[in-house]
């Protein structure tokens, strides 16, 4: 009792995952965290059916953290990205740090390089 649950997910759709944060909520009085891609609406409107959607009490003690990956920088690195800016998120909450801020920041400059030029 006690431990924070974080998940960390391209989709955060994955039932084991949700079904992993409605464990937690039930078990321990703290706030837990999701990471995922896709915008929270639709993260909303594909898991509906599960536990976690279903009990709105549970749900508020999510913090749901939604990290756009915007356009892909490098064609097919769709993981790479996603995966990057999620670990990026995740550090962030471990050092309290501005994740937002951050995250704009490290795509305005990966929005400047020409990835095509590259040799």
């Amino acid at each position: 009792m006690g431990d924070m649950v974080v998940t960390v997910s391209g989709s955060g759709t994955a039932p084991f995952l949700l079904d992993i944060l409605y464990y937690a909520v039930e078990n321990s009085p703290i706030t837990h965290y999701s990471i995922f891609c896709n915008p929270y609406e639709q993260l909303k409107e594909r898991c509906k059916n599960s536990k976690i959607f279903e009990n709105q009490e549970y749900n508020k003690r999510i913090n749901w953290f939604t990290v756009p990956c915007g356009p892909m920088s490098i064609t097919g690195s769709t993981r790479l990205q996603a995966t990057l800016l999620m670990t990026i998120v995740f550090g962030c909450l471990v050092m309290d740090y501005d994740y937002k801020e951050i995250l704009t920041e490290i795509i305005s400059e990966l929005d400047k390089i020409d990835f095509n030029s590259l040799d």
